[in-house]
């Protein structure tokens, strides 16, 4: 039996977070570069996760970044090659557009046309991804 300790985390989920109460535009957006940032450095270890959702995300207490995050439950993860595109890296990205489009219309925000630039992009849509599309994605003007 291998198991993984975790420090003790009092934030919760993202899902708690979301549902709670709502969520300002602004968490929005720091939550999903930080989500966006952590799948660009797992791919970057050559593995995807394949069932990313707002329960498998642990909202962290950081003095420097308060929307700091931890990815969970890697039951699903698959060993990737960042030389060829990937379904396990396009099923990341798609959860990861889910969660955002969850995220914005809980915020009840007025219309972004940066983010919504954001949710259209081909990377958020593909059955195949090649790792060096993300470095454009995680770029993104919404997220500066």
């Amino acid at each position: 039996i291998i198991g993984v300790v975790f420090p003790a985390i009092q934030s919760g989920t993202l899902w708690n977070r979301a549902t709670e109460l709502s969520i300002e535009a602004e968490e929005v957006k720091g939550y999903a570069k930080s989500l966006a940032q952590a799948i660009h450095e797992l791919h970057g270890l050559g593995y995807a996760h394949r069932d990313l959702h707002m329960n498998n995300i642990l909202l962290v207490e950081e003095e420097n970044n308060p929307y700091s995050i931890k990815i969970i439950d890697f039951g699903l993860a698959q060993k990737i090659s960042l030389d060829v595109p990937s379904p396990g890296l396009a099923i990341d990205w798609k959860y990861f557009k889910a969660i955002l489009q969850m995220l914005y219309e809980t915020s009840g925000e007025e219309e972004n046309p940066i983010l919504e630039d954001l949710l259209h992009w081909s990377i958020l849509g593909n059955d195949l991804v090649l790792y060096a599309q993300e470095e454009t994605l995680i770029n993104h003007p919404y997220f500066v």
